[in-house]
């Protein structure tokens, strides 16, 4: 499951190179490559919590949602006027239905009998990173197209730093497989 993580950095980063560019020559196809990252990064975190979740039947469900919105996002692509700069309805359903989908599993880890502390599993430090990024973002992606483009550009930084944000907890994730925690099989009278 990191390598889907390692591979949608790798393309974020990619992308993000690219869209400097874009915002630089307006004659260049923003929307087109806007809209291919929003499907590329819907792919990946749904492709993580597939990975990471029990309930099948709420698998099943992730997975048809998954496809639905994938179809929108061709539909979108190839009916689109391309007048705008930025996918704002794809991002913004995306970002609801990722959302939705972490908070099911968080709901689902709450919900398991183990007794274990939740951060200490670095797949709790991936889902939080998908949430934070996302809810920070959200409002950004539904309102960008409705601004003037200087305006959209400064308040572009909250893009940037949920971006850094979610990278950082993609490290710490890492660290996390990397160096499990050391957690004492069985406790005895005198460690209490």
């Amino acid at each position: 499951m990191l390598w889907v993580i390692f591979l949608y950095a790798i393309f974020s980063f990619i992308n993000n190179n690219l869209l400097l560019y874009v915002f630089n020559n307006d004659d260049f196809g923003g929307y087109l490559v806007l809209s291919i990252f929003t499907g590329i990064e819907f792919i990946c975190f749904v492709t993580v919590l597939i990975f990471l979740l029990a309930n099948k039947t709420a698998l099943n469900v992730i997975k048809v949602i998954a496809l639905a919105f994938i179809l929108f996002c061709v539909i979108s692509i190839i009916g689109s006027n391309h007048e705008s700069h930025f996918d704002s309805i794809q991002s913004s359903i995306s970002s609801i239905l990722i959302i939705i989908f972490c908070i099911f599993y968080f709901f689902e880890k709450l919900n398991e009998p183990e007794m274990k502390f939740i951060y200490s599993d670095f797949h709790f430090w991936i889902i939080l990173a998908f949430l934070i990024y996302l809810a920070a973002t959200l409002f950004l992606y539904g309102y960008v197209t409705s601004l003037p483009q200087d305006i959209a550009k400064k308040y572009w930084v909250i893009n940037s730093i949920s971006n850094i944000i979610k990278n950082i907890l993609f490290c710490i994730a890492i660290i996390k497989f990397l160096k499990p925690p050391n957690i004492p099989t069985k406790l005895t009278y005198s460690e209490y």
